[in-house]
């Protein structure tokens, strides 16, 4: 089956997405979400080998040179509002996504951005 919705992708990240997908997986739709000024973000439905879908939310930067400084900035504008940013995901039946546990979440990933930049 040809994946028509792929056109909605950059040619460069179609080839990225379908070299993580599993065998006998494939993109069956894109919704464009919004990803303000520093990215392009879609959510993409993958229709599983066993018949099956999931979702994957793909956030393509528009500067990759300044994908590492948006990273650490997007990270940061959060920090202070991890309890709003948590609250969401549980009401939604993320019960593990505690504010404590966003907040490790959000830490490490700051830790490990800053450390790959050197």
């Amino acid at each position: 089956m040809t994946d028509h919705h792929d056109t909605a992708l950059r040619p460069s990240t179609l080839v990225w997405v379908r070299g993580h997908l599993a065998a006998g997986e494939r993109i069956v739709r894109t919704e464009a979400l919004h990803g303000g000024i520093s990215a392009e973000v879609r959510r993409l439905t993958i229709a599983t080998a066993g018949g099956g879908t999931r979702d994957l939310v793909l956030r393509t930067f528009a500067d990759r040179e300044r994908a590492p400084e948006w990273l650490v900035r997007d990270a940061l504008s959060f920090s202070e509002e991890v309890e709003v940013v948590s609250r969401p995901w549980r009401e939604a039946g993320r019960t593990e996504l505690t504010t404590r546990a966003v907040e490790g979440r959000l830490d490490a990933y700051v830790v490990a951005l800053m450390g790959a930049l050197g």
